[in-house]
């Protein structure tokens, strides 16, 4: 194989591979967006429980929105591991869709290099 011909080949390795690591950092994504608005939707849900009992005032009423407290914090607590584990699985994943975004730019770039070089030897042969 021609120098061209190998640099062509890695750069075709090079964008399978970014294209897989970008669609890991997708999937990690939307993992933690599921789980970050499950969060959201729990805090919310919380406000609201908390203005029920304030509003109402029965006894009856604060004791259940009390246990509701008390299972959404136990929600959140088990969440938030989750949440952590995704993020950091983000970040991993992010890092290594930029590792391979650079390398294939840098074989892109130099595939335009020898192109560039091939251009100036068949300028110069032909002004010669």
């Amino acid at each position: 194989m021609s120098r061209a011909e190998d640099l062509a080949a890695l750069a075709r390795l090079a964008a399978l591979e970014r294209d897989r690591r970008l669609q890991v950092l997708r999937d990690a994504g939307v993992a933690r967006s599921v789980t970050l608005a499950a969060l959201a939707q729990l805090t919310a849900a919380q406000a609201e429980a908390q203005e029920a009992a304030r509003s109402d005032g029965s006894p009856a009423l604060q004791g259940c929105a009390e246990q509701f407290q008390d299972w959404i914090r136990a929600r959140k607590e088990a969440l938030n591991p989750e949440l952590a584990r995704e993020t950091a699985a983000w970040l991993e994943a992010r890092a290594a869709a930029a590792t391979a975004q650079g390398r294939r730019d840098v074989l892109d770039q130099l595939a335009a290099a020898q192109r560039a070089e091939r251009l100036r030897q068949r300028i110069a042969r032909q002004q010669g």
